[in-house]
């Protein structure tokens, strides 16, 4: 869900800094656009509200683990054990057909 802002421009952002402050602090969402181009804009934000924002996203790392964690949960059904324990039985030319197969 975007969130909508009150767009100043940086100008206007240093000339009324102690007011926008506190009108941020009041809850008001201000976007400062830099240069007139939105892609350098900043934002705004009370700490407790950055504090959220960081708590909804989790970590990059727990996403990478939990992915790692339904991997080896699916190694190890027993399709995947037969499969892993059949690799080293393969013949050269099995593979060859099966590989051509697939296109």
């Amino acid at each position: 869900m975007p969130y909508e802002y009150e767009d100043i421009s940086a100008t206007e952002f240093k000339q009324r800094f102690g007011k926008t402050l506190e009108d941020v602090a009041h809850g008001r969402r201000v976007r400062i656009i830099r240069h007139g181009r939105v892609e350098d804009s900043l934002v705004l934000l009370r700490e407790d509200e950055l504090t959220a924002l960081q708590a909804r996203a989790g970590s990059p790392l727990d996403a990478l683990r939990e992915q790692f964690d339904d991997m080896v949960a699916r190694m190890q059904s027993p399709k995947a054990r037969k499969a892993a324990a059949s690799i080293g039985s393969v013949k050269s030319s099995d593979l060859g057909k099966a590989a051509l197969r697939s296109k």
